[in-house]
């Protein structure tokens, strides 16, 4: 619990420093990058083998030039509840800082030619690999794959089909 809320506190404060110096260093555009992941996202899937059905809620901000955010919110019975920032370094690298009820994880990001991004946690010794991979193929769907590594070796974990929910009459 200490870590969400210490990683609550980073997303309330971040921002604004992390946007001012990735755009006095001349980061990569973010915005360009993820604009087509900005909105609401609807989702429905299932974890891989067993099969259990998922849905969730996403929601994509761009808060700058170089900041996305994103809260991601699994309706019942599903209980994942996560808060990430998304970013470009000042070298133009893409990381990412996941903070759920399990921890903060980063992540380096591969942009996928326009067609999405991959995102590889950093590790350390035995942690567990994992690899987001989140795909658009079109502008209104997306899938999103979660993978793990055991001794090595991805597999499957879980894996959303999203649909781009539209607009309210506020935006």
């Amino acid at each position: 619990m200490r870590s969400v809320l210490l990683f609550t506190a980073v997303l309330a404060t971040a921002p604004a420093a992390l946007a001012q110096d990735n755009q006095a260093s001349g980061a990569a555009d973010v915005a360009g990058i993820f604009a087509p992941f900005e909105g609401d996202w609807s989702c429905e899937g299932h974890l891989v083998p067993s099969g259990r059905p998922l849905a969730s809620q996403l929601n994509f901000r761009i808060l700058s030039p170089n900041l996305l955010t994103k809260a991601h919110t699994d309706r019942a019975p599903g209980r994942y509840v996560a808060q990430e920032v998304w970013t470009a370094t000042p070298d133009g690298a893409l990381k990412s800082a996941v903070g759920s009820a399990s921890g903060i994880r980063v992540f380096h990001g591969h942009p996928d030619e326009g067609q999405g991004v991959t995102w590889d946690k950093v590790t350390s010794g035995d942690e567990r690999q994992e690899r987001f991979i989140y795909a658009l193929t079109s502008a209104q769907v997306m899938t999103i794959e979660w993978w793990r590594a055991r001794d090595g070796v991805f597999a499957l974990g879980d894996t959303l089909r999203c649909e781009k929910m539209a607009a309210g009459p506020n935006g």
